[in-house]
């Protein structure tokens, strides 16, 4: 049972104030009803396994919204991106009928008080999204099975050129997700710590700062258009976005390690649900990696981790990934040559594996410069259009079938300079 207590005070612009939905929502049904809507504005599927019901959002108590999530089967399948997503379990959401309209060039600063009860299973999450449709979206507050916040960025998807429109209108949505993912779930590299120096990696915001006329940040991490924190389908093997995912742009900074330095990729969030293997590359820049395109890198493998545990779904290198606060190690080969690297670190999940095209690639991407006494640089790299086939035993695989051990996909390690 998931339990909320909600207000929210808007601001638009910043001259004037006013409260769109008051603390007294939530005190009965007919208060309810008369500050929100059931289900999604677009109807009751979403793009995960779950399909809105409005017998699960209810008013227990007065000042108290009860939204619950049921393990079901029968469900006709529901439809997302031309596939069919099977429907789990039933659960709760409701979105205000009051929206607020933001003109071009114009802002809004929003604030809202929300309370939520946690717990593994749970996903209460405070959305802002277009009023007909999604996105954009501006992801207000989200807890994934606990009770820190692990989601709080803007989202827009990359077909939308908000430069392009007038003004967009937007209303609150307030769900929970239960044992199922959304794209919001993703999450992506906020940066590399070495020797307890963090350095940025790239923030899916940057597209934001280019859209308003502002220079991109300086980061070492590659960006891309993955405003929607989506990943790289096994049907786009083939091109260049499984470099370093959708139409990425050389990251402008480095992160300075010794060989043999152990590195700490740190992520924003990564749902439990989304289990898979974790696979380091690197490719040699031979210069500057500041100017590269993805399709110039050639990949050699030097780390991977993926079935830790067998037994059920399995413990996988993504699960010790969320124990370890969202942060996974490697070594960077003790003998590499000095120089300019990009390193591409990635998790593929498999939650969807046993059907065709249905595996997640997350890819993420981060200049690197190496200093030390090594002499050995990666030679024979694979371009990121040969790493991978949709087929391959790693990425059609069926992790719900009690597997033992797991066949990683991809050329074999380059050990070289261990």
């Amino acid at each position: 049972m998931y339990f909320l207590q909600l207000s929210v005070g808007l601001v638009i612009g910043l001259s004037s104030a006013a409260t769109l939905i008051p603390r007294t929502a939530l005190d009965s049904t007919s208060s309810l009803t008369q500050y929100f809507s059931y289900n999604y504005p677009w109807g009751t599927d979403h793009n995960g396994g779950a399909r809105m019901d409005p017998s699960h959002a209810v008013i227990s108590t007065p000042g108290t919204l009860t939204i619950t999530a049921q393990k079901v089967s029968g469900q006709k399948p529901a439809t997302h991106g031309g596939k069919q997503i099977p429907i789990n379990y039933l659960s709760g959401a409701v979105y205000a009928k009051q929206h607020f309209t933001v003109p071009t060039g114009g802002g809004f600063v929003f604030s809202g008080s929300f309370q939520a009860t946690t717990g593994k299973g749970t996903w209460p999450a405070f959305w802002l999204t277009a009023v007909n449709g999604w996105p954009p979206e501006v992801d207000m507050a989200e807890w994934k099975g606990s009770g820190k916040i692990s989601f709080n960025t803007f989202n827009t998807s990359s077909v939308l050129q908000w430069k392009d429109r007038k003004m967009y209108t937007v209303t609150l949505l307030t769900a929970v997700a239960a044992f199922f993912g959304t794209t919001s779930a993703h999450g992506f590299v906020t940066g590399v710590r070495d020797n307890g120096v963090v350095t940025k990696g790239s923030d899916p915001v940057w597209w934001y700062y280019v859209q308003n006329g502002q220079t991109r940040p300086v980061t070492a991490g590659w960006d891309s258009l993955n405003q929607d924190n989506g990943f790289v389908a096994p049907d786009a093997l083939g091109t260049a976005d499984i470099n370093c995912h959708k139409s990425s742009q050389a990251g402008k900074g480095y992160v300075n390690v010794k060989a043999g330095d152990t590195i700490d990729f740190i992520w924003n969030t990564w749902p439990d649900s989304h289990k898979g293997p974790i696979i380091n590359y690197i490719a040699p820049c031979n210069g500057e990696c500041t100017s590269l395109s993805p399709s110039s890198l050639r990949w050699s493998k030097f780390s991977q981790a993926g079935l830790i545990t067998p037994g059920g779904s399995g413990t996988w290198a993504s699960d010790n990934l969320i124990k370890n606060s969202f942060t996974a190690s490697t070594v960077i080969p003790k003998n590499l040559k000095a120089g300019n690297y990009v390193v591409r670190h990635e998790i593929i999940a498999l939650h969807g594996g046993s059907s065709d095209n249905g595996a997640q690639l997350y890819p993420q991407c981060l200049n690197i410069k190496v200093s030390g006494s090594g002499t050995v640089a990666p030679t024979n790299g694979v371009a990121g259009t040969s790493l991978y086939k949709r087929n391959d035993a790693g990425i059609l695989f069926n992790l719900y079938n009690n597997p033992t051990s797991y066949p990683f996909p991809g050329p074999a390690l380059w050990t070289a300079a261990n």
